[in-house]
This record gives structure tokens, C-alpha cells and sequence, in this order.
């Protein structure tokens, strides 16, 4: 039944939108084929032997607010993101199961923006200074093929900005202003376009959010805002030979945590903050800085890619038991050569070779104290130590192509990881837990694709993978103590995939693919009675996640588009007891087994409507989601509903204006959103808003 309600998404169609008109005001056109940039090497789409999901800028903008990453990424298969609404914490994004243990920011995938790893070393990644704005398309590699990108690779996620004008053409400056529920508000501004054969792309914003979390402890108002401020600069232009891109980014985020609840506070009131969060001001004060380069240049048939980022973050994050106070400096340097060499023809077909070589090296350095919460002030000090994390990997790829029809991918990666604490915390008798760890892993990769006729792709891949502990979860031990925790240990895997894709992007296309992933040692997260709203973690013996993806999508009559995504994750453990209890068998919690997302589009051009009207209805639906190891709660399952639309290109003096709009929750169902995994006393759901909606203006260009 749940295969009637949606025909899923593979990857989206494509559209162009010309220069003078922002992304979503007029009638899509459809691209060439589509090139990707995920898998290291420049390839079409349809040649991936891998499973790629990619959207462009109609997909991310048409009418949405850009208020979370869960709202610009919607009906790609294996997906789940899972706005919590709690901008401290972030969303959690989880694909084919992994990633579900996220309690804050990001782990078991790597991310990409502009070609510059927001992946620290220790595989934890944070979202707060992608501009969404800015934003011009996404890639994301799920499964196999993401094991070339070393530490937490279960998938990747990759962000482009959009490009600026080239010479002689105009600047293109633009302005969003959107204001909606619960004190959501946006105002953004971008200007881009080609000064003396340097393109550039400016772009500020100011985001603001009160929250619709009750806060019960004052007796009135809210708890759960949120204010961010974010700047964007990207400069290109050819040095040496080769293209240059460098990239500064900056952050400012203040936040506050609601915080999850239990049953019983559920019914009470489904929409209000944890009292105890409210009493110790938990929230998160941020102050982040980056800036990264990318050279690229072609020489004698062979391309030479040079890249280096450095990032500063400062952190002030109370949570209920403590206060968590950060100081992080990482950075690193890669370099990569690839080329094509073709080696003749076999059996009537042309043999070629195409292969990719590099190595990274990264480093991170924190200095960590953790100091009791008396309310929201800061007490006695608890932990005071410096973490330094090292981290080296090489890499080699291959695509062996023998025409058109079949093609074989193969890959290799190995990583050495290095963790290293000093205790500054060592008077009055508490021990010096200075100390190292050293982690290593080779991580092949192999995938094959084949065409018996147009139309129709087979392919399959296999590869092994490993994810070591963050800083944060090596910091964080029941015991109290300092340094590492020696028991926690790297989750490795295997993970097996094959599919196969019918049709046409143009006209119509569906995708199949069934996926299987062995874990062992997969990390799970525990809350203890004496420190409750603290995250601890453990290592499960060993867990399967296997599962299908369906997708589609359709181009059909009078301006009507589909796209959606079906996705069904049975997760579960295989070797696992925790105090004695036996586990075997119990689904992993956090993880939804059904979840299907579909997006309706119909541009209403040509309808006495000026051209970039449109309407979209998006249907979701997300099944029952277990909340802790015994699988003794779980979160109900849930269907939404979203409406948005907009008028485009409307002429006001040398400008022409968009208005457009939406409303989440259409129907005003209660629900939760997401889960607090193994959270203590049974506080494990997170509750999403109401009905909702917003209105904004954007100014997509001036007439030349």
C-alpha cells in the first residue's frame, strides 16, 4: 500500500534557470545530462554505477522558507532528516540507518560544501554556516561508494554554491525577506558577478526564531529560540594555469534547548520545554570562522586539484548537568591527480581508463572544560583538558569503461587516525587520564554498471567502511573521569547494494535499489540516572541495516511534475545485551523502517498567471520509530502535509518581484518529530510544531 501512495525519487530532474531570473519564478528547462562531482571524478550521472541522488535549485527553493535543511532536501530515497526544531542541537540526518545515534550536529557521514570538508578529523560535522541562500545544487552519495571518503563515510553530502555571472555579464545583485510563525524571520541579500576576471559571490544573512516550545516554569512565553547571523564570500578566478576558488565563511549563532520530554509531560502539554531545561538555561552560544581554497588545473591530459581549509570555533553550551566550554581550531591540506588514458579497443568496444589518486591530512585541536551548571551560571570545573585529533589517508579510484554500455569502479582508501589528550585536572589527588589512541582501516570499494538497452541500468557495488568515535563521545565517560574512554571503540562495516533504473529523467524514470550494511561495534547512545540529559555511548556487537529504495520521477501534462522517495530500513541488532538483558533481534533505535515523501509541482504559467506561478504539495509520512535498545517505547508513526506556492517575475520599476508562501502541518496533526535515543526517565520524544506558515518577498534581479 504504502508503494500506491508515491512513485520515490532517484535523482531529480534537472532545470536551468536563466541569470536574469532567481531559481524558482519561471518554467523550468530541462538540462543536458547531468554531471556529478560526489564520487572524486567529473562523470555523468547515468554513468555512476553508484547510488546518486541530485537537486538542483528548483528543487531547493521553489517557495520553501530556508529555515532548515529537512525543508530545502526533500523525497530522496534512504534519507531522513529530522528537524527537531532545536537549532542547539540541529537536525539529525540519518541515511540507510546510519547517523541515527546523532544527539548534536552530524556523524557517520561526510560533508562537503564547495568542495571543503565541514568533517572535522574525528568525523563529527556541523551545519550551522552553510548558507542555504547561496545555495546551488546537492549531491549525496549513499552507501559503497562513500567509503573513498575515509572516517564516518555511511554516505555523503555534497553542497555547491550557485556560480557567479561570468564576463560581461550584468551583476546580479538579490533580497529575500520572509516572515512567518512563531517568530520566524529571514533577511538575506546576495550579490554576485565578474570584476577584472574575478567572479564573486556575496552573501549575508540574519535568521531569527522564538520558538513554539511552552515555557512552564515562567508561567508565559516560549523556550526554544534561536538567532544566527552568517556571511558567505567566494572568489574564483584562474591563477597559474588553474581555476582558484577561496571561500570564507562566518557564524554567529545563539540558541536555546527545549529539550525532550517524556510520555507523560506529552500529554500534558505535547508542546512544552523540559522544566528541568528551562531552570539550567540549556542552549548553545557559537562563533565560527573558515576559509578554504581549491585549485584546479588541466595539464598534458592529466588534472592537478590542490585544496586547504582551517576553521575556528568557539563554543558555550550548557546542558542540564553541566556546562560545556570549547575552544576548536582544525584544518587541512589534500592534494589529487587524475587523468583518462585509453587503452584501445576490446572486442569491438573502446577500453577506457579513468583514474584518480590523492592524499589528505587534517588535524584538530580542542581545549575542552566542562564545568558544573548552577542554573545557567558556570560552577566549580569538572574537566579541563586538551584534545588533539591527527588524521592521513590516501586514496586511489578507477573506472574502466568498454563503451558506452558497462562500466567498473574500483577504489581503495586507507586512513590512520590519532587521538591524543593531555589533563590539565590533575590536583588534589584526581588522576592525570592523559593519554593516546591510534586508529587505522583500509577501505576498498568496487561497483559495476551495465546498460543491456537504452533506458535500462543494472548496477552493484560493495565496499568496507569504519567510523571512529568523536572527541566529544571519547570525552564523555559515566564515570566522570577525564581523558578518553578506553572502551570505546570504532564501529566498522561492510555494506552490499544493487539496483537497477527504468526510464527517461526527461520523461519518466524509476530506480530500485536494495542495500545491505554489516556493522560491528556500532556506537549507541545512553543516558545515566545521576546525570540525566548527558549523552553517553557504547558499543553494540553487531547490527544489520538492510533495506529497499524506491524513487521516481515524472514530467507529465499542463506544466505537472512528481518526484518522492519510498524508503523502508529494517535496522536491528545482532549481538547486543546491555546489564545482562539480551537484545538480539530488537530494531535500532531512531530509526524510522517506512518512510515515504512526495512533491507535487505544477507551474500555473500560462494560466492568466504571470510566468513563475506555481503551486506544490508535498505529502510525508514516517512510520512507528523506536526510542531506546528494548524497543519498550517508540514514537508513532505520522503523515504531513505542506502546501506551498508563489507569484514570480512581477515588475516593479527595474525590478520584478516574487511573492511566495507556504504552510507546514496543513491539517494541525500532533506529532514528534524525532527521538532522544536511550534518553533517562523515558524523555524521548521531541515534538514538532503545529500548523504553520510564512509569506517572503524576493527581489531575484535588476533589469540591466
Amino acid at each position: 500500500m504504502v508503494c500506491c501512495l508515491a512513485f520515490p525519487l532517484g535523482a531529480a530532474a534537472q532545470t536551468v534557470i536563466p541569470d536574469s531570473v532567481a531559481g524558482d519564478t519561471i518554467r523550468p528547462v530541462l538540462l543536458p545530462p547531468l554531471q556529478v562531482r560526489v564520487l572524486r571524478t567529473p562523470m555523468g550521472l547515468e554513468e555512476a554505477p553508484l547510488s546518486i541522488s541530485n537537486l538542483g535549485r528548483v528543487e531547493l527553493f521553489g517557495g520553501r522558507s530556508g529555515a532548515s535543511l529537512e525543508e530545502t532536501l526533500q523525497a530522496i530515497p534512504g534519507l531522513q532528516i529530522q528537524n527537531r526544531y532545536n537549532f542547539s542541537t540541529g537536525e539529525r540526518i540519518v541515511l540507510r540507518g546510519i547517523g541515527a545515534r546523532t544527539q548534536f550536529g552530524v556523524r557517520g557521514l561526510r560533508i562537503l560544501i564547495d568542495g571543503i570538508p565541514a568533517t572535522l578529523p574525528d568525523g563529527q560535522s556541523t551545519l550551522d554556516h552553510l548558507d542555504l541562500f547561496s545555495l546551488g545544487s546537492v549531491e549525496v552519495l549513499r552507501g559503497p561508494g562513500a567509503a573513498l571518503y575515509g572516517n564516518g563515510a555511511g554516505g555523503v553530502l555534497r553542497f555547491s554554491s550557485r556560480p557567479a555571472p561570468g564576463a560581461g555579464e550584468p551583476l546580479r545583485p538579490e533580497a529575500l525577506f520572509l516572515a512567518g510563525s512563531h517568530g520566524l524571520f529571514r533577511a538575506s541579500a546576495l550579490l554576485s558577478g565578474t570584476v577584472a576576471e574575478t567572479g564573486y559571490l556575496i552573501s549575508l544573512g540574519r535568521f531569527s526564531f522564538d520558538g513554539f516550545r511552552s515555557n512552564t516554569v515562567a508561567g508565559q512565553g516560549v523556550y526554544g529560540g534561536a538567532e544566527r547571523s552568517n556571511g558567505n564570500v567566494q572568489l574564483t578566478r584562474w591563477v597559474a594555469g588553474g581555476r582558484m576558488a577561496l571561500t570564507l565563511t562566518a557564524v554567529t549563532q545563539d540558541s536555546e534547548n527545549p529539550g525532550s520530554l517524556s510520555r507523560a509531560l506529552l500529554g500534558e502539554d505535547p508542546t512544552q520545554a523540559y522544566p528541568f531545561n528551562v531552570r539550567q538555561r540549556t542552549g548553545e552560544e557559537v562563533e565560527q570562522g573558515s576559509v578554504g581554497l581549491v585549485w584546479e588545473r588541466e595539464w598534458r591530459g592529466v588534472t592537478v586539484e590542490f585544496g586547504s581549509h582551517g576553521i575556528r570555533r568557539e563554543l558555550w553550551n550548557p546542558i542540564p548537568p553541566a556546562i560545556i566550554d570549547l575552544s576548536r581550531k582544525a584544518g587541512g591540506v589534500r592534494g589529487g591527480v587524475r587523468g583518462r588514458w585509453e587503452a584501445g579497443v576490446v572486442g569491438g568496444q573502446l577500453l577506457t581508463l579513468n583514474w584518480n589518486l590523492g592524499l589528505e591530512g587534517e588535524g584538530q585541536w580542542d581545549r575542552r572544560q566542562n564545568l558544573e551548571n548552577d542554573g545557567g551560571e558556570a560552577g566549580a570545573l569538572t574537566l579541563d583538558q586538551d584534545e588533539r585529533v591527527s588524521a592521513k589517508g590516501v586514496f586511489g579510484q578507477t573506472r574502466i569503461d568498454l563503451g558506452p554500455d558497462l562500466s567498473v569502479l574500483a577504489g581503495a582508501r586507507y586512513d590512520r587516525i590519532g587521538f591524543e589528550v593531555s589533563d590539565h585536572l590533575i590536583e588534589g589527588g584526581d588522576p592525570d587520564d592523559s593519554g593516546r589512541r591510534t586508529l587505522d582501516a583500509l577501505s576498498p570499494s568496487l561497483g559495476a554498471r551495465f546498460s543491456p538497452r537504452p533506458g535500462i541500468t543494472l548496477r552493484i557495488s560493495a565496499s568496507t567502511f569504519f567510523q571512529t568515535p568523536t572527541t566529544s563521545e571519547l570525552a564523555n565517560q559515566p564515570s566522570g573521569a577525564g581523558g578518553f574512554n578506553p572502551r570505546l571503540d570504532p564501529q566498522r562495516g561492510r555494506s552490499v547494494e544493487m539496483g537497477v533504473k527504468v526510464g527517461s529523467r526527461r520523461v519518466a524514470q524509476m530506480e530500485l535499489t536494495l542495500f545491505r550494511t554489516l556493522l560491528l561495534d556500532e556506537l549507541i547512545p545512553f543516558e545515566v540516572p545521576d546525570r540525566p540529559g548527558r549523552v553517553f555511548f557504547r558499543n553494540a556487537g553487531e547490527s544489520i541495516h538492510k533495506g529497499l529504495e524506491l524513487a521516481t520521477t515524472a514530467s507529465g501534462p499542463r506544466g505537472l511534475s512528481l518526484r518522492g522517495a519510498y524508503t523502508y530500513t529494517d535496522s536491528r541488532f545482532q549481538e547486543f545485551s546491555v546489564e545482562g538483558e539480551d537484545l538480539e533481534g530488537n530494531q535500532i533505535p531512531g530509526v524510522a523502517p517506512h518512510r515515504v515523501d512526495v512533491v507535487l509541482h505544477w507551474d500555473v504559467s500560462g494560466w492568466g498567471i504571470p510566468p513563475g506561478g506555481f503551486l506544490e504539495v508535498r505529502g510525508l509520512y514516517q512510520g512507528r520509530t523506536p526510542a531506546n535498545d528494548g524497543n519498550t517505547s517508540a514514537a508513532s508513526p505520522y503523515a504531513l502535509r505542506e502546501l506551498r506556492g508563489g507569484l514570480g517575475a512581477i515588475p516593479l520599476g527595474r525590478t520584478r518581484w516574487t511573492v511566495f508562501g507556504g504552510v507546514s502541518n496543513l491539517l494541525d496533526r500532533g506529532y514528534t518529530t524525532s527521538v532522544s535515543v536511550n534518553a533517562f526517565g523515558g524523555r524521548y520524544f521531541e515534538p514538532g510544531p503545529g500548523r504553520s506558515g510564512y509569506l517572503g518577498i524576493r527581489i531575484p534581479s535588476f533589469s540591466p
